[in-house]
């Protein structure tokens, strides 16, 4: 899902600025605690400081892969430009459940999308699934 993110800091935050790095709301906490000079909780915290990207001095924010779950359901992961389904439902959510429920069902072969150039995930990459698949498994342990 892409929403956008709007931030305004006159002064701070380059006027008319538009930045294609992948944000989430966990990100927010971190971003407001170094403006605000607070300390972060001594947990560790799933979102980074997006400073950075807002200021304009980067594109992207230097990351871990984000993991997107359905309750508990692992469904895919995102790591920069890339996006990885490993799984999916009997069913999209807008069709009534069918008599055997709705079940999330791993994919036999996981789908890599390249998110800059297919936008719309009409292509995957079975190609370099593999050679992300690593990448992906040693983002996730970190």
């Amino acid at each position: 899902m892409r929403t956008p993110f709007i931030a305004s800091y006159p002064g701070r935050i380059p006027s008319g600025m538009v930045a294609d790095g992948v944000v989430t709301a966990m990100d927010i906490l971190p971003t407001l605690a170094n403006l605000a000079g607070a300390a972060l909780p001594s947990a560790p915290l799933d979102g980074v400081d997006i400073w950075p990207l807002l200021m304009g001095e980067k594109q992207q924010m230097d990351r871990d892969a984000l993991l997107y779950f359905d309750c508990w359901n692992a469904q895919c992961a995102r790591m920069g430009r890339w996006k990885l389904h490993v799984a999916r439902y009997n069913t999209p959510p807008w069709l009534p459940d069918p008599v055997c429920g709705r079940m999330n069902l791993p994919l036999a072969n996981p789908e890599l999308y390249d998110l800059e150039r297919d936008p719309t995930r009409a292509m995957t990459w079975r190609a370099t699934t593999r050679r992300w698949w690593r990448t992906y498994r040693r983002g996730c342990r970190r």
